[in-house]
């Protein structure tokens, strides 16, 4: 009963001072390297305006755009909204990713920083892997030695079921 009003995870919003700094963004990603729109959007409830340095943060083959802090301004009472793009990098694994933000603001004297998080969920093909190809090549052994032949890689199989011609199976 008390897990029903539970989420996976909380709201990318957050609330700092005067400031609510919510990220939108999608929730699902399908394909590496195609770049995808971030917004963030930053109330401001204060009867004067607010500034500060936003900046958005990605994790491992992931990038943005921008990739420095960028300043914003925000009017009394009123919002802005900032456009940024992630890209999924070559070799993102189809798993959980989070996009952060961090606007950082002086607010009566005080230093404040909101951090929302955005968590994004890649559902990615799996990656291509190349078989190497093994070579089919004599297996040269020194005179009194035991070898057990299908511990070797260069190793093939032929079949033959009841009278048919035999198959003979790739190297491997």
């Amino acid at each position: 009963l008390l897990a029903a009003p539970c989420w996976a995870y909380n709201p990318p919003v957050d609330q700092v001072g005067p400031l609510t700094v919510r990220i939108e963004g999608p929730e699902e990603v399908t394909a590496m390297g195609q770049p995808l729109p971030v917004k963030v959007v930053i109330e401001n409830r204060a009867d004067q305006a607010a500034s500060g340095q936003l900046q958005l943060q990605v994790i491992d083959r992931w990038t943005c755009t921008p990739d420095k802090p960028v300043p914003f301004a925000v009017a009394a009472s009123s919002s802005a909204r900032y456009s940024f793009q992630v890209t999924a990098g070559e070799g993102t694994y189809s798993a959980h990713y989070p996009i952060h933000v961090t606007a950082r603001f002086t607010w009566q004297g005080e230093p404040l920083t909101a951090h929302p998080v955005l968590i994004l969920k890649t559902k990615l093909p799996p990656p291509k892997r190349e078989v190497p190809p093994v070579a089919w090549r004599p297996l040269k052994l020194a005179a009194d030695r035991s070898l057990a032949l299908w511990r070797h890689s260069s190793h093939r199989a032929v079949i033959q079921v009841f009278g048919q011609p035999a198959v003979t199976m790739p190297v491997g």
